[in-house]
């Protein structure tokens, strides 16, 4: 099987638990995150290993459109394909929106908006639906 996914937010909760399930079932993985790069470079070299699969891993921004198109790109460089996509990447604000920066609002507008565009508009040209590229 030459399958591939993208998973955004892959380092811990529900992106990492997506990584181990898609690596189960023989995907290759494209990874990123935005802080926890350890801890994804591991957890991609143990999945890898125990699953023969290969996994791409990436540090940065989701809501950054260049960085996801890099990661996009390369992925599709690298495995051919994309036939998955999961867009995970997401943050919150423990605090009272009185108390909020506009800066603070900004970081989380990008991170759970606008990923999904920027990872939504890269990867349909690659994404594959029964053997055809849209």
């Amino acid at each position: 099987m030459n399958k591939s996914a993208i998973i955004t937010g892959a380092s811990r909760g529900i992106g990492c638990a997506c990584a181990h399930t898609f690596a189960k079932a023989g995907y290759n993985l494209s990874l990123c995150c935005l802080n926890n790069i350890d801890s994804l470079n591991k957890m991609a070299s143990d999945l890898s290993e125990k699953y023969n699969i290969k996994i791409l891993t990436f540090q940065g921004d989701a809501g950054d459109y260049n960085f996801a198109n890099n990661m996009v790109q390369k992925t599709l460089d690298t495995f051919g394909n994309i036939d998955i996509l999961i867009n995970n990447a997401g943050m919150s604000h423990i605090g009272l929106l009185q108390d909020m920066t506009p800066l603070e609002w900004d970081k989380i507008i990008s991170t759970n908006l606008t990923s999904v565009f920027n990872f939504c508009k890269n990867t349909i040209h690659g994404l594959t639906t029964t053997g055809k590229n849209y």
